[in-house]
């Protein structure tokens, strides 16, 4: 497979109706269009997505939605296409994230991952996050049922 070049940009109502499409293609538990946005309405939500430059036709490959309140910020979700997992795109959309989540004085970061989810956990652990606590049976996958999920933390 070529390498995937690709520039990450603000997401914008644009990005809603793919970012829901996705949602629906990948997670157990996935949001609506609707849910994108009336997230990205709150005050203090935020949001990039990673476009594809390998081509005339900018297709996303993948997006990340977040909120600060106060100095912490939290990632409410993250999704890299089937297509581009394993490639970067995930490490860039989160180190955007914080890049810009620093620079308005966030001295935390926080994130629900999956137990099952071992890449999503080793991305996080490699971008120096900690686990902090469990939920459990947060998570429904269709094949696993109810399983926990686990809170991790970055400091800054």
């Amino acid at each position: 497979m070529p390498e995937c070049r690709y520039e990450i940009i603000p997401f914008d109502s644009r990005h809603q109706s793919w970012a829901a499409e996705l949602h629906q293609e990948t997670m157990d538990e996935p949001w609506s269009q609707a849910s994108f946005e009336e997230t990205l309405q709150h005050p203090g939500a935020w949001g990039f997505v990673a476009l594809s430059t390998n081509d005339n036709n900018s297709r996303a490959l993948g997006f990340i939605i977040g909120r600060t309140i106060t100095k912490e910020a939290e990632v409410l979700t993250i999704v890299t296409h089937p297509d581009h997992q394993n490639q970067g795109v995930g490490r860039a959309l989160m180190n955007q994230a914080m890049n810009g989540c620093l620079a308005t004085g966030v001295h935390a970061f926080f994130l629900e991952v999956s137990m099952v989810n071992d890449s999503a956990l080793h991305l996080y652990q490699s971008l120096g996050f900690e686990m902090v606590g469990e939920r459990p049976n947060y998570y429904r996958k269709k094949k696993l049922g109810a399983h926990k999920a686990f809170i991790l933390r970055k400091k800054v």
